[in-house]
C-alpha cells in the first residue's frame, strides 16, 4: 500500500487494512529509493523486479534475502536517493 511519509503534508489522511499472517510470511517494506534506481537507460528497477526477487528468495534467512535484494538494486543502477528496506518475517501469527 502505497502513502504519504509521516508528517509530509500537513493533515494527511492514512489508511491502514487487516491482513492474516501465517507463519513463515514474508512482509516487505521499501523506500522509493530502493523502486526507483535506474539503469543506464533510464529503466526503473521496479515493484515488480523487487517483488519477483522476494519470491525466489522467500524461505532464506532474511539477511540473505536483503542482500539478495540490495545485491540486484546496486547492480541495476547507482543510488541516487536514501534507500531503507525492512523484512519482517512471521514467527507466530
Amino acid at each position: 500500500m502505497e502513502q504519504f511519509p509521516i508528517a509530509l503534508i500537513p493533515g494527511g489522511e492514512y489508511f491502514s487494512i487487516n491482513i492474516n499472517a501465517s507463519p513463515e510470511d514474508v512482509f516487505l517494506f521499501v523506500t522509493d529509493g530502493v523502486t526507483e534506481v535506474e539503469d543506464s537507460v533510464g529503466q526503473e528497477f521496479g515493484s515488480e523486479r523487487l517483488s519477483e526477487l522476494l519470491l525466489k528468495h522467500a524461505g532464506q534467512p532474511l539477511d540473505r534475502i536483503w542482500n539478495a535484494i540490495m545485491t540486484q538494486v546496486a547492480q541495476h543502477g547507482p543510488q541516487i536517493d536514501d534507500q531503507s528496506l525492512l523484512l519482517l518475517r512471521v514467527l507466530n501469527p
